[in-house]
Protein backbone atom coordinates (compact mmCIF):
# COMPACT_ATOMS: atom_id res chain seq x y z
CA UNK A 1 0.00 0.00 0.00
CA UNK A 2 2.93 2.48 0.43
CA UNK A 3 4.47 1.78 -2.54
CA UNK A 4 1.18 2.32 -4.31
CA UNK A 5 0.78 5.91 -2.76
CA UNK A 6 4.29 6.62 -3.25
CA UNK A 7 4.55 5.42 -6.54
CA UNK A 8 1.10 7.35 -7.25
CA UNK A 9 2.50 10.62 -5.29
CA UNK A 10 5.53 10.86 -7.63
CA UNK A 11 3.25 10.69 -11.03
CA UNK A 12 1.19 13.13 -9.90
CA UNK A 13 4.25 15.96 -8.81
CA UNK A 14 6.11 14.78 -12.02
CA UNK A 15 2.91 16.11 -13.90
CA UNK A 16 1.81 18.64 -11.86
CA UNK A 17 5.92 19.71 -12.21
CA UNK A 18 6.07 19.24 -16.08
CA UNK A 19 2.89 21.48 -16.19
CA UNK A 20 3.81 24.75 -14.22
CA UNK A 21 7.23 24.34 -15.86
CA UNK A 22 5.32 25.09 -18.46
CA UNK A 23 3.76 28.13 -17.95
CA UNK A 24 7.05 29.09 -15.48
CA UNK A 25 9.00 29.36 -18.83
CA UNK A 26 6.62 30.90 -20.93
CA UNK A 27 6.56 34.09 -18.62
CA UNK A 28 10.29 33.91 -18.64
CA UNK A 29 9.89 34.38 -22.55
CA UNK A 30 7.64 36.85 -22.28
CA UNK A 31 9.79 38.97 -19.71
CA UNK A 32 12.80 38.38 -21.83
CA UNK A 33 10.96 39.61 -25.36
CA UNK A 34 9.82 42.95 -23.05
CA UNK A 35 13.61 43.37 -21.83
CA UNK A 36 14.50 42.92 -25.30
CA UNK A 37 12.13 46.15 -26.29
CA UNK A 38 13.16 48.03 -23.50
CA UNK A 39 16.65 48.16 -24.37
CA UNK A 40 15.86 48.80 -28.49
CA UNK A 41 13.59 51.20 -26.85
CA UNK A 42 16.37 52.86 -24.83
CA UNK A 43 18.84 52.77 -27.94
CA UNK A 44 16.98 54.24 -29.87
CA UNK A 45 15.95 56.77 -27.89
CA UNK A 46 19.93 57.21 -27.23
CA UNK A 47 20.68 58.12 -31.15
CA UNK A 48 17.91 60.52 -31.50
CA UNK A 49 16.14 61.76 -34.31
CA UNK A 50 17.45 63.64 -37.60
CA UNK A 51 19.77 63.20 -40.58
CA UNK A 52 22.95 62.55 -38.36
CA UNK A 53 21.08 59.57 -36.21
CA UNK A 54 22.50 56.97 -38.46
CA UNK A 55 21.22 53.10 -37.93
CA UNK A 56 21.59 49.78 -38.73
CA UNK A 57 19.15 47.69 -37.71
CA UNK A 58 19.23 44.14 -37.52
CA UNK A 59 15.84 42.06 -37.84
CA UNK A 60 14.70 39.02 -36.36
CA UNK A 61 14.99 36.23 -39.31
CA UNK A 62 16.62 38.56 -42.12
CA UNK A 63 19.45 38.59 -43.06
CA UNK A 64 19.49 42.19 -44.97
CA UNK A 65 19.80 45.10 -42.46
CA UNK A 66 18.24 47.97 -42.79
CA UNK A 67 20.31 51.09 -42.65
CA UNK A 68 19.58 54.91 -42.44
CA UNK A 69 18.79 57.80 -39.99
CA UNK A 70 15.86 57.42 -37.75
CA UNK A 71 13.21 59.67 -38.96
CA UNK A 72 10.13 59.11 -36.43
CA UNK A 73 9.99 57.67 -33.21
CA UNK A 74 6.42 56.11 -32.13
CA UNK A 75 5.42 54.14 -29.03
CA UNK A 76 5.15 50.58 -31.03
CA UNK A 77 7.68 51.26 -33.92
CA UNK A 78 10.00 53.91 -35.36
CA UNK A 79 10.65 54.84 -38.81
CA UNK A 80 14.53 54.27 -40.76
CA UNK A 81 14.75 56.52 -43.74
CA UNK A 82 17.57 55.25 -46.37
CA UNK A 83 19.22 58.16 -46.65
CA UNK A 84 20.56 57.73 -50.57
CA UNK A 85 17.03 56.68 -51.43
CA UNK A 86 15.14 58.81 -48.87
CA UNK A 87 12.85 55.28 -48.70
CA UNK A 88 11.09 55.27 -45.42
CA UNK A 89 10.93 51.83 -43.58
CA UNK A 90 8.54 51.10 -40.63
CA UNK A 91 9.89 49.07 -38.06
CA UNK A 92 8.65 47.38 -35.02
CA UNK A 93 10.23 46.83 -31.62
CA UNK A 94 9.10 43.53 -31.75
CA UNK A 95 10.84 42.53 -34.94
CA UNK A 96 14.56 44.01 -33.70
CA UNK A 97 17.48 41.29 -33.46
CA UNK A 98 20.25 44.53 -32.86
CA UNK A 99 20.38 48.12 -33.11
CA UNK A 100 23.70 50.11 -33.46
CA UNK A 101 24.73 53.56 -34.06
CA UNK A 102 26.94 54.45 -36.69
CA UNK A 103 29.79 56.44 -35.65
CA UNK A 104 32.09 58.72 -36.89
CA UNK A 105 35.17 56.19 -37.81
CA UNK A 106 38.28 56.61 -35.43
CA UNK A 107 40.11 57.34 -38.10
CA UNK A 108 38.63 60.11 -39.21
CA UNK A 109 38.37 61.17 -35.23
CA UNK A 110 42.66 60.60 -35.44
CA UNK A 111 42.86 62.79 -38.77
CA UNK A 112 40.93 65.27 -37.12
CA UNK A 113 42.86 66.06 -33.68
CA UNK A 114 46.18 65.31 -35.86
CA UNK A 115 44.72 67.99 -38.10
CA UNK A 116 44.26 70.48 -35.00
CA UNK A 117 47.46 70.13 -33.11
CA UNK A 118 49.08 70.44 -36.26
CA UNK A 119 47.54 73.59 -37.03
CA UNK A 120 47.68 75.08 -33.22
CA UNK A 121 51.51 74.35 -33.52
CA UNK A 122 52.03 76.00 -36.65
CA UNK A 123 50.44 78.95 -35.08
CA UNK A 124 52.57 79.35 -32.43
CA UNK A 125 55.61 78.57 -34.29
CA UNK A 126 54.60 81.68 -36.21
CA UNK A 127 53.41 83.59 -33.61
CA UNK A 128 56.65 83.53 -31.48
CA UNK A 129 58.97 84.38 -34.58
CA UNK A 130 60.60 80.70 -35.02
CA UNK A 131 58.97 80.72 -39.01
CA UNK A 132 60.65 83.65 -39.81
Amino acid sequence: MLKEFASVLTVVSLICSTLFCDFASAATKEEKEAKQIAKIKQKVAQVGIGEKAIIRVDLKGVEKSIKGYLSEVKEENFTVTNSKTKETTRVAYRDVERIEKKHFPTIAKVGIVIGVVMGVLIIIVYATGLGD
